[in-house]
């Protein structure tokens, strides 16, 4: 039918109860008759009336046109082109619907005459009736007069709506090919590489690609250039550190670039400049080739090579890998070479597959299937086992292995803790006594039993840690630890300072047993002072080592650091702060010293004067004055402090500033001076004779107080020069004061009471009873103040009820306060203390520099209380004992070249925060690694592990150490192991594009990802930067694993782990990630099968390969078709910003094509079809998801991640005149008499 020239109807659909044949209409009795001739002729005509109605809608939905076609009326609408040969199967019904739906008056006339000339005849003569679809009247015999007797037949009918056309569009979008998307080729360094010279292999470039850039992440400790194919390409400065990690990028349009061999081998080769070669390694990274290519999916051949990395020096490779598929056949080609007598051990997994003897040749070797299959089938491991398995390869080549001897050249400095906690059993944080157990170093109770007293473990871990290093006892850390020639030990043992120590001693068995006289003769007892040992050590080193050793000082301590080592910080005797938006606050001290903190950042400004600085008021951020002793007076501009005026030999003792032209200033023998806007000046010496005036403060511009020594409160009443008594409280010292308003001022005494002025007179506010200072107060506001006292309290002053009292980790004396809000405030006191308010309660800041950086070996604990810090629930932050640790921990770093600190928490330290903290920070300042257990087993295993770390290799990554006529060996980078697999993972599915994607790092060993909504995961692996350990284990927990399920794990292969490789990557099972979900992994590092660490690097992440679906399937119905020329945006980078743009014709072919571009946002994809399809497309090439992207995907604001464009960009596929489920509407028919 043509009606809006519609002409398909096959999917209109009718509620019937039957289907029925053509109807036989059955002559009826003449309803007149049985209304003349029945009594119940009314209720009977009406079922007749019935009868008749839902025949003819029967028969109106059942007839069809073919039947009809010699009708004149019929024949008349083919005439008039209304109906064609597609309409020869539609029924009446679905004519005069269609008719209705245009609402063309001409095709409601058809309407109207089709009914009359068709319904008429199927109706008794002299029945009335009508047609009506909806509510909308299409024909009628009459209008219905009076109360007729009617009946009326209905049906509902599918596929029409007024105003809408019955049948629309459908289309599609795929993508053919592609001018481009970027690509990665990736080769992964392991765990450890070196040492020496490296060379990495690149060989899967796509022929046709271009280079876009190359990029390098990696642990190293040592600069070095890059070269790719013999061109350089960049010289790399690293910052060195046991999970330090460094990263470049290589654009495009290099020399560097324009080397690159496509569809080839490509060597990069890494040339290192530090002059020892066990600095020459990568402690794991990976080498990233990032290039544009038009191939859809890489092909996949079910062969993978693991390419070696190529290592010219002393080789030693920690690695590992993995089979994506069913293992059917492994071969080797491993090119080789080394000196006479130079051993070559390759395993993997813990077979040995490859024992080899050096000829000082280079060397071919083959290794076959058949000699895999037996060397695997001895250990009863078959190809099966190894296929989807990450699996630990380790390689080594040395003269130690057969003859030769390394030579260390290590000093050590082993500092042990004899605090008074060392007493305590080592499984449990009470103060319980531990058993010596006769301190028996050969009793296994010694290591087994949670009762063993701390001191005895830690004489027995020394000894034992002593004799690994220098000689004595070999077995005492077992096989895997040999004794090194050359290295050499010092001992420091430390309580509140520095105990018995020793100087750097090498092996022998006199030195030997002097450094074991040493150990035994440690008793616990004192404090702990952490800095102190530090700082010994730093002193041995300094003076007795030399630059081209290696350093290493392993500081062990069982507790709290509650002493600091003797500083030179300064007493802090005032503050002042401004309420600003930069929150800006002053402190001054003795020495001169002063300090600012603005935008929360304390900067500690030097000394300013060489006179004590007593007092402070500032007005706002950029004018304030500071007193200090000698009459100086210096003034603050918001930037710096200069003198402002010195008056003379008197001492000003306090200061208070009203405004920028009123101020007092107090000092000794009763002088008070003026501050007139210009200078200072005598502003009155009253009769106070001798006595100093402590204390100062304006209430208002006409009043102000002040206290002096003699306890003697006096008031200015706004007269130039009139001051006069207002209360003597006798042998009192008044040493603070604020005043609020007129009405409303504090007093702080010697005897620890406040005194409150009301407005009239001054009166006992709260006494405690104590008789410590109160040495500052500041309000808040009219209902609240603070005050401080001399045994390092902060108090609390709340009018009529008293003050609350919030008693400080230490008694060290706070001498004053300034409170900016409801949320901040600061108070300062001796030896460089400084305590903050967060709105509920006051801590320790600990921030000025000064307060903590003692170089000292003997300690003081601050207030005179040896248990001031001792309190796990502080954090480090608050703790100067804990700052000076770690600021010696620093210094030592800094200052002693080749250095590196390890900690070890002896006991349940783990469980508190403080301790925790202060070790880890001496660890990460130190450059090294922090060990902590309560279990004595495992302690024995972290000593023995240092040890060996310090003898096989740096405590950064797995180095071996070794000097005197060892040749270099060289294994080639075309060595390789090629696995021959059937891929387990299925082919591309139609129209499907491959796609790498690099989560962001994960901060701690936890870390989660999203994947987007794409067609399925290929493979994916998770990165570990392992440092000094191992990389032991690997977690996936999503929605198909039902919590966290282990996919890696390093003891299965029942091997010591200097034996075993150390994976860098590590494959994650793609049927336990979950596709349009967070999943989440972890990340698990070890010494042994026993001790993993609890922290990670900040830098691992996962990097998955997935298929992206490049076509859509048929969408919604549409009214609409046509073909556009669309603006897409692509970033082809994959940073989430544009970086080009193309345009792309989709549906060129339609008629009605309009080549005018448009952009994305100008499509109308709720009526055209096929811009549907356009934008269905282009949301599934936005795979990666860009949180500050907006938009749709490919417009400016939103680039899509591949580049399509020109006639290869996309093909399109439309389906016409699909019938549009409209409805369904009602159509019926009335019949009455």
């Amino acid at each position: 039918m043509k009606m809006m020239r519609q002409k398909n109807r096959k999917g209109i659909a009718f509620t019937l109860d039957a289907i029925l044949a053509i109807l036989i209409i059955v002559a009826l009795i003449p309803i007149f008759t049985l209304l003349s001739t029945k009594e119940d002729a009314s209720q009977t005509a009406s079922q007749y009336l019935h009868l008749e109605s839902e025949d003819t809608i029967d028969v109106l939905s059942k007839m069809q046109i073919k039947y009809l076609r010699n009708e004149p009326v019929i024949d008349n609408l083919f005439t008039k082109g209304v109906l064609d040969d597609s309409d020869l199967n539609s029924t009446l019904l679905d004519v005069l619907g269609g008719l209705w739906a245009s609402q063309n008056p001409n095709d409601l006339s058809d309407a109207a005459n089709l009914s009359d000339h068709l319904i008429s005849p199927l109706l008794p003569s002299g029945v009335k009736w009508s047609f009506k679809i909806e509510n909308d009247l299409i024909f009628n015999t009459s209008a219905v007069n009076g109360t007729p007797l009617i009946a009326s037949s209905k049906k509902s009918a599918s596929g029409y709506a007024k105003n809408q056309s019955s049948v629309g569009y459908v289309a599609r979008a795929f993508l053919e090919n592609i001018v481009g998307k970027e690509d990665s080729s990736y080769f992964f360094f392991g765990g450890f590489v070196g040492e020496g010279n490296l060379t990495a292999t690149i060989v899967d470039i796509p022929l046709n690609s271009s280079i876009n850039r190359i990029y390098l992440e990696v642990n190293s400790e040592s600069n070095f250039s890059m070269y790719l194919n013999n061109v350089i390409c960049q010289s790399m400065s690293v910052s060195g550190g046991n999970f330090t990690v460094d990263n470049w990028t290589i654009s495009a349009n290099t020399s560097c670039i324009s080397s690159f061999v496509f569809g080839g081998m490509n060597n990069f080769t890494f040339v290192f400049s530090h002059p020892n070669i066990v600095k020459h390694y990568f402690g794991g990274g990976y080498l990233k080739a990032t290039y544009t290519t038009d191939q859809l999916v890489p092909g996949s051949s079910g062969i993978y090579r693991y390419y070696f990395p190529g290592i010219d020096g002393l080789l030693n490779l920690y690695d590992s890998v993995y089979v994506p598929g069913n293992l059917s056949s492994i071969n080797a080609f491993i090119r080789l070479y080394s000196f006479y007598n130079y051993t070559t051990i390759l395993n993997i997994g813990n077979t040995t597959v490859l024992n080899n003897t050096g000829d000082n040749t280079t060397q071919d070797i083959i290794i076959s299937n058949s000699n895999f299959t037996a060397l695997f089938a001895a250990n009863n491991i078959t190809y099966l086992d190894l296929s989807e398995n990450t699996m630990p390869l380790r390689m080594l080549t040395g003269a130690n292995l057969t003859s030769g001897k390394l030579n260390g050249t290590v000093d050590v400095v082993l500092i042990t803790d004899i605090s008074g906690s060392m007493n305590w059993r080592v499984g449990f944080s009470d103060s319980t006594a531990g058993n010596q157990w006769s301190n028996n170093c050969d009793n296994p109770n010694m290591y087994s039993s949670s009762s063993t007293q701390r001191l005895a473990l830690a004489k027995c871990l020394d000894k034992t840690f002593i004799n690994a290093l220098l000689g004595g006892n070999t077995s005492s850390c077992g096989p895997g630890v040999t004794p090194l020639y050359g290295n050499r030990v010092a001992l420091v043992s430390f309580s509140g300072a520095v105990g018995q120590n020793s100087s750097l001693q090498n092996g022998g068995t006199a030195n030997l047993t002097y450094l074991t006289g040493i150990i035994n003769g440690y008793s616990q007892g004192g404090g702990t002072c952490i800095a102190c040992a530090i700082n010994m050590a730093y002193e041995i080193l300094r003076t007795q080592s030399s630059s081209v050793r290696q350093k290493y000082v392993i500081m062990m301590t069982d507790g709290v650091a509650n002493y600091r080592a003797h500083s030179s910080s300064d007493n802090l005797n005032g503050i002042a702060a401004s309420n600003t938006g930069s929150f800006t606050s002053l402190i001054v001290g003795d020495g001169g010293n002063a300090s600012s903190r603005i935008f929360n950042t304390w900067d500690y400004r030097s000394s300013i004067s060489t006179n004590n600085l007593n007092a402070i008021s500032m007005l706002n951020s950029t004018f304030a004055f500071a007193v200090a002793n000698a009459g100086e007076i210096y003034s603050w501009n918001g930037n710096s402090w200069s003198l402002s005026q010195d008056i003379g030999a008197t001492n000003l003792l306090s200061i208070d500033i009203w405004n920028q032209t009123w101020g007092f200033a107090g000092g000794q023998n009763g002088e008070i001076y003026r501050w007139n806007g210009v200078g200072w000046a005598l502003h009155n010496d009253t009769s106070v004779g001798s006595q100093n005036w402590n204390a100062i403060s304006f209430v208002n511009g006409t009043r102000a107080f002040a206290g002096t020594s003699s306890g003697q409160i006096w008031e200015w009443n706004g007269t130039y020069s009139n001051w006069n008594t207002k209360i003597d409280l006798g042998s009192q010292i008044i040493y603070s004061l604020d005043g609020f308003n007129s009405t409303l001022a504090l007093a702080g005494t010697s005897n620890e009471e406040i005194y409150r002025f009301a407005g009239g007179s001054w009166g006992l506010d709260w006494a405690p009873g104590a008789n410590n200072d109160i040495r500052g107060i500041s309000f808040l506001n009219s209902t609240m103040a603070f005050a401080v006292t001399s045994n390092g309290r902060v108090e609390r002053w709340v009018p009529n009820t008293g003050s609350i009292v919030y008693a400080l980790p230490d008694n060290e004396q706070l001498n004053s306060i300034a409170m900016l809000n409801s949320t901040a405030g600061y108070a300062v006191g001796d030896s460089g203390r400084i305590v903050s308010w967060n709105g509920n309660t006051w801590n320790n800041t600990a921030s000025l520099s000064k307060a903590f950086q003692g170089n000292s070996t003997s300690g003081i604990a601050l207030g005179g209380d040896s248990g001031t810090y001792d309190e796990c629930g502080m954090f480090m932050n608050q703790s100067y004992p804990s700052l000076n640790a770690n600021y010696s921990a620093g210094r030592l770093f800094s200052s002693i070249s080749n250095s590196t600190i390890d900690s070890v928490g002896f006991g349940p330290i783990v469980n508190c925060p403080q301790a925790n903290q202060t070790l880890q920070a001496v660890a990460n300042s130190g450059n090294g690694t922090f060990y902590a257990s309560s279990n004595a087993s495992e302690l024995q295993s972290v000593y023995c592990q240092i040890a060996q770390n310090i003898n096989t290799k740096a405590t950064s990554t797995q180095e071996v150490t070794f000097s005197g006529n060892l040749t270099r060996a060289i294994l080639y980078p075309e060595s390789y192991i090629e696995f021959v697999y059937f891929p387990t993972s299925p082919d591309p599915s139609y129209k499907e594009i491959a796609v790498k994607t690099e989560t962001d790092t994960f901060p701690t060993c936890n870390g989660s990802f999203y994947i987007p909504q794409i067609s399925r995961i290929l493979d994916a692996k998770l990165t570990s930067y392992s440092g000094s350990y191992w990389t032991s284990g690997a977690f996936v927990n999503s929605s198909l694993t039902n919590g966290y399920r282990n996919v890696f794990n390093l003891s299965t292969f029942n091997l010591l782990y200097p034996n075993l490789g150390d994976p860098f990557h590590i494959y994650l099972p793609t049927s336990l990630l979950k596709i349009n979900e967070t999943n989440q992994v972890k990340d698990q590092i070890g010494l042994n099968n026993s001790f993993n660490y609890q922290n990670c690097s900040a830098f691992n992440r996962v990097i998955y390969t997935a298929r992206l679906r490049a076509s859509t399937s048929y969408g919604s119905i549409f009214p609409m078709v046509g073909g556009r020329n669309v603006t897409v945006w692509y970033d082809s980078d994959l940073d989430g910003t544009a970086d080009g743009f193309t345009y792309v014709a989709f549906g060129a072919d339609l008629s009605g094509f309009d080549p005018t571009a448009i952009t994305v946002g100008n499509l109308q994809p709720g009526t055209n079809a096929m811009d549907n399809a356009i934008v269905a497309l282009l949301t599934q090439l936005n795979y990666l998801i860009i949180p500050s992207n907006s938009g749709n995907a490919g417009e400016s604001t939103n680039p899509i991640d591949i580049i399509i464009g020109g006639e290869i960009g996309v093909a399109t596929n439309t389906l016409s005149l699909v019938p549009i489920p409209w409805g369904p509407s009602e159509m019926s028919i009335s019949i009455w008499v």
